[in-house]
Order: structure tokens, then sequence, then C-alpha cells
């Protein structure tokens, strides 16, 4: 009888198997796992987006702004529009509590159709200062008015006191700053 409960409680784990592995890497593998590397303390790439503020039914750009610095003390703001038709981005106005601040991209709007849609982003950018930042950060209300080729695109960064979550995630990254 002993040999039965002892066979009834081997079962589940002989039915269950057992995978053994090697806890030592080989192959291409093994030259990963023996090196050492450290974060870096400057990154390479650190991104804000988010989405303006937009109403049902309107096209709703998303702002991102990369952190890391280019060699002329600039940073980027990229605009990105997600719809079935391309948009190209001619010119982006920031007004900053009825102040205008526009800019004119370096270059010219870039598509590239999302995977397994008929989705296309038209996207583009323009460099501004850190002082620029700043203004924003200080802000009231900030639109934003976007020229394209099929016309102009309004809308809120923050609006009355309502965030946008393009300006909430620039908030949080400026506080750090």
């Amino acid at each position: 009888m002993k040999l039965f409960y002892i066979a009834a409680a081997a079962l589940p784990l002989a039915l269950s198997g057992c995978i053994v592995t090697s806890s030592k890497p080989t192959g291409k593998y093994a030259q990963i796992a023996n090196s050492s590397f450290e974060m870096s303390a400057d990154p390479t790439k650190v991104l804000t987006r988010g989405q303006v503020t937009c109403e049902p039914g309107l096209i709703c750009p998303e702002l991102s702004v990369d952190w890391k610095q280019t060699a002329d003390q600039l940073y980027k703001i990229n605009i990105d529009i997600y719809d079935k038709e391309k948009y190209d981005i001619q010119k982006f106005l920031f007004i900053i509590d009825g102040q205008n601040h526009p800019y004119i991209p370096e270059f010219s709007t870039k598509y590239r159709t999302v995977p397994e849609s008929t989705v296309i982003d038209s996207s583009n950018y323009v460099s501004v200062p850190f002082s620029f930042l700043k203004r924003l950060k200080d802000a009231e209300n900030v639109q934003l008015k976007l020229s394209t080729n099929k016309g102009e695109i309004t809308n809120y960064l923050l609006n009355n006191g309502k965030q946008s979550n393009a300006y909430k995630l620039f908030i949080r990254r400026m506080n750090k700053t």
C-alpha cells in the first residue's frame, strides 16, 4: 500500500515532464552573455509624445519633442498626422498667450504607410531653442496651427487650464530639466 502512495505522488511529476537546460549560454549568445555593459548616462533618444486636444471626427495630430539637443543647441518638435490621405506639413504656428511663434520645417514632409493598414503617417519637424520650450512651459494657453496642402489644422496644447496629453508629457519632462 505504501508503494501505491509513492507511485500516486510521483505520477503527476512524471506526466508534467521536466526540461533540463544548461545555465551556460552557447554559440552566438555566449559572447553577449559574457560581455559587460552599463546604461549610458547620456541616452541617444529621449522623446515625449502625445496627442493634442482634438474635437471628435477632426484630424488629431500627435506632437513629440526630442530632448536630445542638436549641435546648434536646438530641440526638435515633430508632428505626425495619421490619416488615409497625405498631408504636406508646411508651417507650424504656435500661439502662446496670444503671441505668434511661426516655424517653417527645414525639410519636406515624410510619408510612410502604417503596416497592415491604409493609414498614412505624414511627419515633419521644426527645430526650436530652449527659450521657446521655456515659454511653452510657462504659458496659460497654447494653440497649434499647422499649415498643410489641405488647409489649416488647429488644435490646442493648453486651453483654459485643460492640458492635452502632449502638453502633460512635455511639462513632466520640462520639470526634470
